[in-house]
C-alpha cells in the first residue's frame, strides 16, 4: 500500500467542499494574506480555478494536492512577464509536518519548468517555519525579508547546465 503518494491533478467539480473548506480555515487563514475566505469568496474561487482549466490561453495553474486519493491542499502559479509566474500552496491542517508540501512543491516546479517557465517567485510569512522550510528543500534562494514576509525565487537551472544522466 502506498502512503503519502502525492500527485498534482486539475481540481474536479466534486473537490468543491474541501476546496472551499481549506479556504475558510482559520488555521491555513494565519499563514496566508488572502485567506481565511468566506464561503462565497471560496466558491467563487473554485469556480474560477475550474474556468482557468478550459481558457484558450491560460494565465493560471491551480491543482488540488492529492494524497492517498483524498484532497490534502493545493499548489498553483499565476503567469507574470519575461518567462516568470509566482507561485504558492497550502494544505489542510492535519497533513502539516508529514513532507506532503515538499512532494507537492517539487512536482509544482518541475510542473512549471516544463512548460517553459524559467523563473518561479514565491513568499511566506516569516512565522510561517513549515513553509519557509519547503521553499528551501525545493530549491528556493531567498531573496529578503520585507513587512513580515520572506521572499523566494528558484530558477530552471536545466536550460543553464542540463543534468549529466
Amino acid at each position: 500500500m502506498l502512503q503519502n503518494y502525492v500527485l498534482l491533478r486539475e481540481f474536479l467539480p466534486r473537490d468543491q467542499e474541501v476546496f472551499c473548506s481549506l479556504q475558510e480555515d482559520q488555521d491555513v487563514g494565519q499563514f496566508v494574506d488572502w485567506l481565511p475566505r468566506t464561503r462565497y469568496q471560496a466558491e467563487v474561487a473554485f469556480w474560477d480555478a475550474l474556468e482557468q482549466q478550459v481558457m484558450p490561453i491560460r494565465s493560471r495553474f491551480f491543482y488540488a494536492v492529492e494524497v492517498d486519493s483524498i484532497v490534502a491542499g493545493s499548489v498553483g502559479f499565476t503567469l507574470l512577464s519575461g518567462g516568470s509566474a509566482d507561485c504558492g500552496w497550502f494544505l489542510r491542517k492535519n497533513f502539516w509536518g508529514k513532507g506532503i508540501g515538499t512532494k507537492a512543491v517539487a512536482l509544482l516546479v518541475e510542473d512549471a519548468f516544463v512548460k517553459g517557465i524559467s523563473k518561479l517567485r514565491a513568499s511566506a510569512r516569516s512565522q510561517n517555519i513549515g513553509s519557509i522550510r519547503v521553499a528551501e528543500k525545493c530549491g528556493f534562494q531567498r531573496l529578503g525579508e520585507k513587512n513580515g514576509r520572506v521572499f523566494f525565487e528558484v530558477i530552471d537551472n536545466r536550460k543553464i547546465c542540463p543534468a549529466v544522466s
